[in-house]
């Protein structure tokens, strides 16, 4: 994957789904992981698991650092499927 913006949404697709989350500078990927059951900072190659990424955006007014920084202060918390998966998630922190 070329070089993106920090707080860009990055996607794979996991079989039938896209699992999405947000680009770090440090290319890193912070996501709410249904495997893991909560939100995780991961390496893009983990979070890739072997397949291709996408960069899905940049679809909020945040600044880059501010929308990294939520991210990171998410992280530990519980995934759920109706509130607080992937999608969710990529979007409360834009």
């Amino acid at each position: 994957m070329e070089k993106h913006r920090p707080g860009s949404v990055v996607g794979v697709w996991k079989g039938f789904y896209k699992h999405v989350g947000i680009l770090t500078e440090c290319s890193t990927v912070i996501a709410s992981s249904s495997q893991q059951g909560c939100i995780q900072e991961i390496p893009i190659h983990e979070f890739a698991m072997g397949k291709p990424t996408t960069v899905e955006g940049y679809p909020g007014i945040r600044r880059p650092e501010k929308v990294v920084a939520y991210a990171r202060a998410e992280i530990g918390k519980p995934w759920n499927l109706f509130n607080s998966n992937c999608v969710h998630f990529a979007r409360r922190a834009h």
